[in-house]
Formats: C-alpha cells, sequence, structure tokens
C-alpha cells in the first residue's frame, strides 16, 4: 500500500489525538437494515458535500463461472446499462450525466459492482435507475452483438499486455482446481458463443435481493430515505440457497516456468497460497507484505532495486479472496538479471523464517497501510466502496475494523503466520524473458 510524505504525516498529526480505531470507526460508522425481501442497505449519513455515492455489490464474479460460461459475469455487467423496461439504449448514461453524475461498473472474481456518484438533488432519479437496473434489464440481441466485438476487442488488448497474460498464467497454475483460474473477462471462444439465455440466466439467479448490498454514503437524511428505499425495491424478488463454488484450493502447488515472449524485458511473478478473507493470519501477512515490497523503504526495493541494481520495479501484496489468497512478489527486470534477483526474493524470503522483523519495520508498515486507508476513505465514493467491498467479500465488521486488526498485530504474529503458509521451498513463479 504506497504512501507519501503528507500520508504519513497526517498519520502522525492524527496519532497524537486521536487513536485509529477511533478514527476508523466514526469513518465507518453505518446504519445496517435489511429490507423485507432480504436486501441488505448499508447507509451512511455525511453533510459535508452536497454529494451521494450510491454502490450496489452483487455477490457474483468470475469465480461463480465455469469452463462453459466463463465471461458471463463481466459480459453481463456491460449489458446492464444498455437497455431496461422503463429507459431506451443509452438513456440511462445519458440522465445521470445531464445532472452532473457520473456512472460506472466492474467485476472481479468475488464480486461485481456498478455505481452513481451523483449530487445529492439527483438521489431520486438514481435510486430509480439502481432499482431498474437490478430488475428490469431486458438484453437486446442487437445490443448484445455490440458489446460481444466490444468485449472481443478488450480480449485481444488484454492479451497484448504482458503483465495481464502473466497473471493469468500464475492463476491457471496456483488454482488448478477451483474456479479463481478462470479469466474474469472470459476468453474468445466463451465469448464468442455467450447467449442471450445464458445471460438472462445467470441475471436471474444472481441478481435478487438476498445476493445484494446497497451502498449509500453522503448527504442524505436515513430517516426519510429507508421507507423509500422499501417501497423502490420490494419487487426484486428474493432467492432460495444460492449456488457458491468451492474456493479452497486444496493442493500444494509447486511450479516454475520460464516462457518466451514478445517482451522488451523479464516480467515476473512469484507467490505462495495464503489464507481466505475468513482467516485472520490475513492482517499478518498485510503486514509482512508492506515490509518487503511497498515503497523505498521496503527490504526488498532497498536490496534488489537500490543495492543490487538488479530490478526496475518489485512489490509485494496479499491478494485477500473469498477462498484461498496469495501472497505475491511481482517485477520487472533485465532478463540476464531475473535469475539472480529470483534467488534474491527466495534469500530474502528465507531472512524472514529464520529471524522475523524487527519493531520499527512493523511500526512503518502499520503507518503506510493505516495512511493509505485514511487516503482511500476521504472520499463518499471511497467510503461507500470500503463498505461494500468488505461486506461482500466477508461482513460489515470486516469493512469497519480492518485498522483495528493490523493494529493488533505483533511481530511475534508475522513470523507465525509467515511459516504457516511459507514452507522454506522456493516459491511458485512465472518468468517471462524476451525472445
Amino acid at each position: 500500500m504506497h504512501t507519501n510524505k503528507r500520508g504519513v504525516g497526517l498519520y502522525l498529526f492524527l496519532t497524537l489525538f486521536f487513536p485509529f480505531t477511533t478514527l476508523q470507526a466514526n469513518a465507518l460508522k453505518v446504519k445496517k437494515v435489511y429490507l423485507s425481501n432480504g436486501l441488505l442497505v448499508l447507509l451512511k449519513e455525511d453533510h459535508a458535500l452536497p454529494l451521494v455515492s450510491l454502490q450496489a455489490w452483487i455477490k457474483v464474479g468470475s469465480a461463480y463461472e465455469t469452463e462453459i460460461n466463463n465471461g458471463v459475469s463481466h459480459f453481463l455487467e456491460h449489458m446492464l446499462f444498455k437497455k431496461t423496461k422503463k429507459y431506451d439504449i443509452g438513456e440511462i448514461a445519458r440522465v445521470i450525466e445531464s445532472q452532473g453524475g457520473r456512472i460506472n461498473a466492474g467485476t472481479g472474481k468475488d464480486a461485481t459492482v456498478f455505481y452513481i456518484n451523483i449530487p445529492k438533488e439527483a438521489l431520486d432519479t438514481a435510486l430509480e435507475i439502481v432499482a431498474e437496473v437490478i430488475q428490469n434489464a431486458t438484453f437486446p440481441e442487437e445490443e448484445i452483438e455490440r458489446e460481444r466485438l466490444v468485449i472481443l476487442e478488450e480480449i485481444k488488448r488484454h492479451e497484448d499486455n504482458p503483465e495481464a497474460i502473466l497473471w493469468d498464467a500464475f492463476n491457471q497454475k496456483i488454482y488448478p482446481t477451483i474456479p479463481y483460474r478462470f479469466r474474469i473477462i472470459g476468453n474468445e471462444e466463451t465469448i464468442q458463443r455467450m447467449s442471450r439465455e445464458r445471460l438472462i440466466e445467470h441475471y436471474r439467479n444472481y441478481y435478487v435481493a438476498n445476493n445484494i448490498t446497497l451502498v449509500i454514503v453522503g448527504d442524505i437524511s436515513v430517516k426519510k430515505l429507508l421507507p423509500q428505499l422499501e417501497k423502490i425495491f420490494e419487487p426484486l424478488p428474493k432467492k432460495g440457497p444460492l449456488r457458491i463454488p468451492i474456493l479452497l484450493e486444496n493442493r500444494k502447488q509447486s511450479f516454475f516456468v520460464q516462457e518466451k515472449k514478445s517482451v522488451q524485458q523479464a516480467y515476473f511473478i512469484a507467490g505462495f497460497l495464503g489464507p481466505t478473507v475468513e482467516n485472520d493470519d490475513q492482517y499478518a501477512l498485510d503486514l509482512l507484505a508492506t515490509i518487503l515490497g511497498q515503497g523505498r523503504n521496503s527490504r526488498l526495493y532497498k536490496k534488489l532495486r537500490e543495492e543490487k541494481e538488479l530490478v526496475w520495479s518489485i512489490s509485494a501484496s496479499l491478494l485477500t479472496q473469498k477462498g484461498s489468497g496469495i501472497f505475491l512478489i511481482s517485477g520487472e527486470a533485465a532478463a540476464e538479471k531475473v535469475s539472480q534477483a529470483m534467488e534474491e526474493i527466495y534469500q530474502g524470503l528465507l531472512n524472514v523464517q529464520k529471524n522475523g522483523i524487527n519493531e520499527k519495520e512493523l511500526a512503518r508498515a502499520k503507518i503506510l497501510i493505516e495512511s493509505g486507508w485514511l487516503f482511500g476513505n476521504e472520499t463518499y465514493s471511497g467510503k461507500a466502496y470500503t463498505l461494500g467491498y468488505g461486506t461482500t467479500l466477508k461482513n460489515i465488521d470486516y469493512a469497519q475494523k480492518y485498522l483495528k486488526n493490523i493494529s493488533r498485530v505483533q511481530v511475534q504474529d508475522i513470523k507465525r503466520v509467515f511459516d504457516t503458509y511459507f514452507q522454506g521451498e522456493k516459491p511458485n513463479a512465472i518468468i517471462f524473458y524476451p525472445e
């Protein structure tokens, strides 16, 4: 999690007067309500600016797909704003933009989100549009064909990006048995054969009240808004037990792949399986990733970039998911130096296993994570995203208590947790070399 001098300065100033757990609690204090049909609503009233961020989070993404329908969640996201029973093609975007708002969407492995950022005077319109999109998208054939071409072009661009295809290859290797191996965007074959019936089936299966979290943050009145939400979203159906994919990868991975590609320098990813979002080990590994590969003072940056000049760039992170996560180290290097760089990474991991980390490194990592969290939640949109993402991935406590859990991690916790996931062997890796 990157930061800057202003971020660290803000942290040091604030911690003189406020504990971070208090700052986070105040930032994300929300009203949590289930509507009569099971729709979860999170409301945060904040009158600092006359704006509102409205986000709908659906528990569906590429992890809920199969080899046959891979890409359907992303394709569906492209179709949602095209046409509904009330709004004609292109009308939704025109209405939102005419009122000074912005509308967009995104698909991940575990979730799909679409959002509207709007002046408060246009909130009624935005709510009506979200309800219409969730319930009454019509999927006209001509628009499906138009978007099919758009997505196929996205796939071509994706496959021209060495970092993107490196990431795809790593996922396919480290997740051989579970759907995290699937690309979010799908592939040319599945998109070519994606039918209107398949899109509608996916829409009806997952765009249901008890599978959606609606987040509204900004200049609102919670008391006035709740009855309005019940009325607007009442027709949205509730469904019985939804298909929940198996997302635990139990097979131990061991791979080291080297391929030649049309690249100018070497790209690499190394890593190993980590905890699920349900496991509190994630907090220690978030901090360790920061210590190893976030910022110019991180261990790997100083060793590999500054001291030995082996890489152009390097970073470390923990990918936290509903299922098995990944502890990752990635970077770019000259082809003739990448082998030595990989060895130095391995030695760096062994050093953590043998000697752990020190209090100064832990304190720095907490500063970076905490200040980064604050900057990420400066806006209404940022707050809504944190609430929606955390609640969709786990629950509202996960979103609200992240910093508190980070603050509790001690030096000995990091070594203990790291020993659980790193067994002393060379990490899984894929390297792309220039042809």
